[in-house]
């Protein structure tokens, strides 16, 4: 029976007034034109579930507004509900089931993630959905059948409030049954899917591997590019600072500055003299050349730097974006890491 249901969309808003308009030209009197002009909008979707009889009733009331404005403010704002009759009860939830179907897949397949298969999950989902409604069927319209009194007190319902309570009810036993899967380890796992297990498609012996797809920032082709640049210039950085009497002397120590990667402990003439040749090394970015501009007169002739050349590299630094090397080894980015992705929210599918 659930695969024989068709798949349908709830939504906030429709072609309101194109539909109902066709509605009208037919002098009011296509009810099948009528529902087609209620499907789907979660306001007017309660007039697909009631008798042509109760339908006539309504649409007599709005021939008296002027305008179309006027006519569908009336239906949306006096809605009957859903469970005045258990007759009208079963019908809301028979069409309700179509705009679940969408709902409940995408709970199964997340939850198939964790543990089992989605259809099984589907189904259980599905059986969730029933027994929400045999529930307030029985302590709606059944109470004698109760054994003992029932503390739910009868308050008639909206289409869309109900459908509401059973998608929340969906969803709170998917959260649910996530957090026991996280509890099990030897039977579930959210990393069900390995690095190194090829993604499914139609083409899976030539597929892509997860560790392929998604970038590996420690170990990946484009960080041990930039890993290489960056001890390139490291290394040049310190054969320049061999060719200058007053650096050599402070050679283990600017050596030692570019190791930390850290300017704490270390003395100014130190820091300023490791920036100065990682810059003549060839290391640009707007922080190092704001630095070098910012140099005196004295360092920047002792240490041949052209005034000129920093000014044309913060010009064109400014026109195109250029290579970036990474001299910090904490790295902040918003982009998450296949490690990241893959513990992230742990238990919260």
């Amino acid at each position: 029976m659930v695969n024989g249901i068709k798949k349908e969309k709830i939504l906030k808003r429709t072609n309101r007034k194109q539909n109902f308009k066709k509605f009208v030209e037919t002098g009011y009197s296509n009810l099948e034109l009528f529902r087609k002009f209620c499907k789907n909008d979660e306001d007017l979707l309660i007039y697909t579930c009631i008798t042509d009889k109760e339908l006539q009733e309504y649409i007599d009331k709005i021939k008296k507004f002027k305008t179309e404005k006027e006519q569908i403010k009336y239906l949306v704002n006096n809605q009957p509900f859903m469970n005045e009759t258990e007759e009208r009860f079963n019908r809301c939830i028979s069409s309700m089931a179509k705009y679940l179907k969408g709902y409940i897949e995408y709970n199964g397949f997340v939850m198939a993630n964790a543990q089992g298969d989605s259809s099984d999950w589907g189904a259980e989902f599905w059986a969730k959905f029933c027994k929400i409604c045999n529930f307030y069927r029985t302590r709606w319209f059944h109470t004698n059948t109760l054994s003992k009194k029932t503390s739910v007190v009868y308050n008639k319902m909206l289409y869309k409030e109900f459908i509401y309570i059973t998608r929340l009810s969906i969803s709170s036993e998917r959260k649910h049954q996530a957090f026991r899967a996280t509890q099990d380890f030897n039977n579930a796992s959210i990393f069900k899917l390995s690095l190194d297990g090829k993604l499914e498609s139609e083409d899976s012996e030539n597929g892509k591997a997860l560790g392929e797809v998604i970038r590996d920032e420690e170990h990946g082709d484009e960080a041990m590019f930039n890993q290489v640049q960056l001890n390139s210039i490291l290394n040049k950085a310190l054969s320049l600072c061999k060719e200058y009497p007053e650096a050599n002397a402070l050679y283990d120590q600017i050596k030692d500055f570019y190791d930390k990667q850290d300017i704490a402990g270390f003395d100014k003439k130190v820091i300023v003299l490791g920036k100065i040749f990682l810059y003549k090394a060839g290391l640009v970015s707007p922080k190092i050349l704001t630095f070098i501009k910012m140099l005196s007169s004295t360092y920047k002739a002792k240490y041949q730097i052209s005034p000129a050349r920093v000014n044309t590299q913060i010009a064109q630094y400014k026109s195109k974006k250029p290579v970036k090397y990474a001299f910090q080894n904490k790295k902040k980015t918003t982009e998450m890491t296949w490690k990241e992705l893959l513990i992230h929210k742990r238990g919260e599918l």
